[in-house]
């Protein structure tokens, strides 16, 4: 019994939805993986016209900006889903995994208003050439491992030798053998990059992904 409780009790918080004050952010905030609709200081969620390549559980990092400020995030995916049973857009659930005080600060200035730190001295509007008001633009973007990178293998490497590749990792860095302090962490990214290139429809919506992320570099 005790165990059926703290599995139903797991389960609650990872689908338990944000507490966090959310606003609405569709057509202002943009990112590699969709539009993000809303954000709060816990969390995001994005639109994406393409199925992404990331899957629920996966942790990402997310970089906020606004005009010259900058943060990154780790964040896990939540949940996936379609936006309904015909459509071929996703919503995706993002919770942030960084719960300092100075960091859910700054997102809830940057989803209010804009800005973050100092900025909030500074108008929502900024005034440009002529004295003509612009809107700020802030951008959410998914930072994209390079997975290619992580096993060791060309962009255009066989589906044999990832598969190679992968497993001379794997049976190197599995924890029960390799007593490496980061061998745990890089066995998971091992995994993950496996689990995305091995597929060959993942894969194409991945590299789709990272030549839009390289192109706006």
């Amino acid at each position: 019994m005790a165990s059926f409780a703290n599995m139903l009790g797991s389960r609650f918080r990872a689908q338990a939805p944000r507490f966090d004050p959310r606003f609405l952010t569709e057509g202002l905030l943009r990112s590699h993986a969709g539009d993000v609709i809303n954000l709060s200081s816990s969390g995001m969620r994005i639109r994406s016209e393409r199925k992404p390549h990331y899957r629920k559980g996966d942790v990402e990092v997310f970089a906020v900006r606004s005009d010259a400020k900058q943060i990154h995030i780790h964040a896990k995916v939540v949940w996936v889903r379609r936006t309904s049973f015909l459509a071929r857009t996703y919503d995706v659930g993002i919770r942030f995994l960084d719960t300092r005080p100075e960091m859910r600060s700054a997102l809830l200035q940057m989803a209010q208003h804009g800005f973050m730190g100092a900025d909030a001295r500074r108008s929502t509007d900024a005034t440009g050439a002529g004295g003509a008001k612009r809107k700020r633009v802030i951008e959410a973007d998914l930072e994209i491992e390079d997975l290619y990178a992580i096993l060791g293998v060309a962009r255009n490497a066989t589906d044999e030798q990832i598969r190679t590749a992968y497993r001379k990792l794997a049976t190197r860095l599995h924890p029960d053998v390799c007593d490496d302090p980061d061998a745990e962490q890089r066995f998971v990214l091992v995994n993950k990059a496996y689990r995305v290139l091995r597929s060959p429809d993942i894969r194409r919506r991945y590299d789709d992904m990272l030549d839009d992320s390289r192109t706006a570099a």
